[in-house]
Parts: structure tokens; C-alpha cells; sequence
């Protein structure tokens, strides 16, 4: 028996269910989504954390913020915002959320780096999950807004363990971005404003507190 075989017998079916649902659902199109485990994961952190006001960048098939949402059910007067620049992915995200009967995630069609050049809100947990060569790009805005004692999850940052291999024997066509990647993970590894650990979770977790 594999570990993944001993945890599926003890694990609740019913989130199992629920991502299979979330993963099929009106699934035209090719979809980003979270692997089970990292759902789980950004449950858990939520039920443990209590924030009261989330943002995830990367909204994808919407199993990261409907899990997020799993782990908040105690929590009064939460607020989920989440952004994506994709049409059918936000078309299909409030199919989804009407589908669920989900009416308290906010989910925004846009350009992340717009949106969040112009907010002036202060968020206690931030899930990132966009374009991995911007992740990068999108950590002075998350300094920003990020309040003290925030989490940051920000989720593929092995990226199926491209960051692990030297740049010259990669394809040409990953090397710029597993470049920026690399780049980001040292900086905010190295970044006295948090305390940073990477996870061997789904294809990378890292998790930042906010000093």
C-alpha cells in the first residue's frame, strides 16, 4: 500500500466529491486547476488562519477558491476576492458559483496588475496562482497590501521541478520563465519581511508569513 492509498482510506470522500464536481464541470475548455492535495492544503490553512479577507490572483477552475471558501464556514463576515483575465474561465467561474450556489466568492474579469495597481485594501491571506514568469512582477504589490501577520501561499513554484535543473538544459522555451521563477522564490525566500518555508505539496508550495 502507497501513502497516497493509506490517506485516501481515511480522508472525508465528500471533499474528494466536491473537487471531482468543481474539476468536471462544463470543462470545454482546457482548465488550470489545483492538484487535490493543494485544495486541501489551502483549507486547512484557512480554517487554521481565520482571515477575514482573502484574495487569490488566478482564479482557474475555481477549486482553490470553493476550498478556500470550505475552510472559512466559521468565520463571519468573510470576503473572497478573485481575479481573472481568461473570458471563458470567468464565464465558466460564475456558471460554476451558480451552479454550487455560491454567491459570497467575488469573482472580477481582469488584469491582475491593473486591479491591483489601484487597491488600497488590506488582505490576511493572498493565494497566488497566475502566470508563473509574473510572479515575480507581482510581489511588490503583495508587500503592499499584504497586512502584518498576512499569509502568502503561492502555489507551482517547482513548477514540475523545472526551477531544480540548471538553465542550459532546459528547453529554450521554459528557460526565461523558469528563470523569473527561480528569481522570485530566492527573493522571497531571502526577504526579512517574511518568514518563507517551501512545501512538497502538489508542484511546489511556498508559504510566507508576514512579519
Amino acid at each position: 500500500m502507497t501513502r497516497e492509498q493509506y490517506i485516501s482510506q481515511l480522508e472525508d470522500a465528500s471533499y474528494r466529491r466536491d473537487y471531482e464536481r468543481i474539476i468536471a464541470f462544463d470543462n470545454e475548455h482546457f482548465i488550470p486547476a489545483v492538484r487535490f492535495d493543494t485544495a486541501m492544503f489551502l483549507m486547512q490553512t484557512a480554517a487554521m488562519r481565520q482571515p477575514k479577507n482573502v484574495l487569490e490572483i488566478g482564479f482557474g477552475s475555481g477549486a482553490s477558491s470553493v476550498f478556500i471558501r470550505h475552510g472559512l464556514q466559521n468565520v463571519p463576515g468573510y470576503r473572497i476576492t478573485t481575479l481573472e483575465r481568461d473570458n471563458n474561465r470567468y464565464v465558466r467561474g460564475q456558471a460554476l458559483f451558480a451552479e454550487l450556489g455560491i454567491s459570497d466568492i467575488e469573482l472580477i474579469k481582469c488584469d491582475a496588475f491593473d486591479w491591483l495597481h489601484n487597491c488600497d485594501a488590506e488582505f490576511d491571506y493572498i493565494f497566488l496562482d497566475a502566470v508563473k514568469r509574473d510572479y515575480i512582477g507581482y510581489l511588490p504589490f503583495i508587500k503592499k497590501i499584504l497586512g502584518k501577520n498576512g499569509i502568502l501561499i503561492v502555489d507551482n513554484t517547482f513548477f514540475n521541478d523545472k526551477v531544480l535543473q540548471p538553465i542550459d538544459e532546459l528547453e529554450e522555451k521554459y528557460r526565461s520563465g523558469v528563470g523569473l521563477l527561480d528569481r522570485f522564490n530566492r527573493t522571497l525566500a531571502s526577504d526579512g519581511d517574511f518568514m518563507t518555508m517551501m512545501y512538497n505539496i502538489g508542484d511546489g508550495m511556498t508559504v510566507a508569513v508576514r512579519r
